[in-house]
């Protein structure tokens, strides 16, 4: 009866997933421009849709991608650029990331249209799972390398990591970790406004490790924003608890990021002109009863 049980859960399961649109999200945001491609052909052997749906009214794909293609074709021609040897290699290689973009772009684009929006969420949660799984991977092989418990503050190793530790966590895109960092905003952002609160936590966690200060101080004003104008009692309660492992990370774990964002806030915060008092030592005073 157990057995049947968990049989029956773990099929539901599977069934709230789809697999596909996992291993398209795997494959395409890796680094390896090889692996884009393969991941590309694979989705269009499984699905052979190209009905991409451009139009000037009610597009059903941004005109971007056709305005920016016919940008580069004019200034082609325009510039005579097609004469010379580099530029036309430049040319086709812009020409093939816009259609590779495209392309891709459809694909998901499909799948929004088809499937279930708790497909989609639960898809979304998995990806994210594996990528913070690879994430603390990183951070994991980092610490028995150095066999410090905080990397972060490590100097070791003539400063391998110390403050630049966050650029080793680059989850499962292999990409540079301002990739990671930023793709786990959009996680947060997302799963926030879903009220799935672990697996914001667990998102949080992941972008905190890449010390992305650029990363953080974005999130810190989405969160406040959504703070103010647009959470319920419940999704504040999780930005405080995200504000709050933003000042744990920056004063205990990675202090020496706090001068990076102290000096980004002077600049946007306005200044105040307080007027400079010099103090008069004894000898400017008797000068001046001299007068």
């Amino acid at each position: 009866m157990k057995k049947n049980f968990f049989h029956e859960l773990y099929k539901k399961s599977i069934q709230k997933i789809d697999w596909q649109l996992l291993l398209f999200l795997l494959l395409f945001l890796n680094v390896k421009l090889i692996v884009k491609v393969f991941a590309i052909i694979l989705i269009y052997a499984l699905n052979r849709d190209f009905k991409f749906g451009f139009s000037l009214r009610s597009s059903r794909l941004p005109l971007f991608y056709l305005f920016i293609t016919g940008i580069a074709v004019l200034n082609l021609f325009l510039y005579g650029l097609f004469l010379t040897t580099h530029y036309d290699i430049a040319f086709i290689t812009e020409i093939s990331f816009w259609l590779l973009s495209i392309l891709a772009i459809h694909q998901l684009k499909l799948f929004t249209e088809k499937l279930d929006a708790e497909i989609i969420q639960n898809t979304l949660m998995i990806f994210f799972i594996i990528n913070a799984i690879a994430s603390f991977t990183n951070i994991f092989l980092i610490i028995i390398e150095t066999g410090a418990l905080n990397p972060f503050q490590y100097q070791g190793m003539f400063q391998k990591y110390f403050i630049g530790t966050g650029d080793n966590i680059k989850g499962i895109s292999f990409d540079t970790s301002t990739t990671n960092a930023l793709l786990n905003v959009f996680g947060i952002v997302y799963f926030l406004k879903r009220n799935k609160p672990l697996i914001v936590l667990l998102c949080m966690s992941v972008l905190l490790l890449t010390g992305s200060n650029f990363s953080n101080i974005l999130i810190f004003l989405t969160l406040l924003f959504i703070f103010i104008f647009q959470s319920t009692r419940e999704q504040k309660s999780i930005i405080v608890i995200c504000f709050l492992m933003i000042i744990v990370f920056m004063s205990k774990i990675s202090p020496q990021n706090n001068q990076y964002v102290s000096d980004f806030f002077k600049k946007i915060l306005p200044k105040t002109n307080k007027p400079v008092v010099e103090s008069l030592s004894s000898t400017k005073i008797k000068e001046l009863q001299n007068q």
